[in-house]
């Protein structure tokens, strides 16, 4: 993880976020002039812009507090997935005690959508049993690279064994009864694919 000075007010520095991944990207202390490390007070957001453009604020970062007074600024997955596909900035500010909190760094964030993060699996649920003509939906959740997982049953596509005797509807998971018979039901997200094998009775 690297570090920033707090001394050199403001910083300005890039960086990208992948949404559904953490974002963890810089180490915050503030070094004296005898090269020893003073206690400042951290926080951190992510803004549209800056405080006088008169930026909104996205997101609240994490800050945790690492060895030698220093700051970790970082957010989790569930953060970064929530963020817009946009360009952002992460306004870094620190407190010194007796003084004003001050902008130490910003980082200007280019937000990668979340079909960047690799998709490793897709498990399809639901009921696997079904009379003829009745209609069951059928879930699609995806585990990123990360470990991370979301529901995709929006994103996905869906289809339909050749036999047919359950048909894939509306292409949302939703799934039509029309024979006595098995049928594979697949969800895709380019070549990534789940199955369920359900029963029409």
């Amino acid at each position: 993880m690297p570090t920033t000075s707090a001394n050199r007010i403001p910083r300005l520095e890039e960086s990208t976020i992948y949404q559904g991944r953490p974002w963890e990207p810089i180490t915050v202390r503030f070094r004296t002039a005898d090269g020893t490390y003073e206690a400042i007070g951290c926080q951190a957001r992510v803004v549209t812009g800056r405080a006088d453009e008169g930026g909104e604020v996205v997101a609240v970062c994490d800050v945790t507090a690492v060895a030698d007074e220093g700051w970790a600024v970082s957010l989790d997955a569930a953060g970064t997935r929530a963020l817009p596909s946009q360009q952002l900035y992460a306004e870094v500010m620190t407190k010194r005690s007796g003084e004003e909190w001050k902008t130490a760094v910003y980082y200007t964030l280019t937000v990668e959508s979340e079909m960047s993060v690799p998709v490793v699996s897709i498990a399809v649920t639901g009921d696997n049993t079904l009379a003829v003509g009745e209609i069951v939906s059928l879930t699609a959740t995806a585990t990123y690279d990360d470990a991370s997982t979301e529901d995709v049953t929006t994103q996905c596509v869906w289809t339909n064994s050749i036999s047919g005797h359950a048909q894939v509807i509306n292409g949302n998971g939703y799934v039509h009864g029309v024979t006595s018979g098995v049928t594979v039901i697949t969800a895709a997200i380019g070549s990534v694919t789940g199955t369920r094998t359900v029963t029409v009775a």
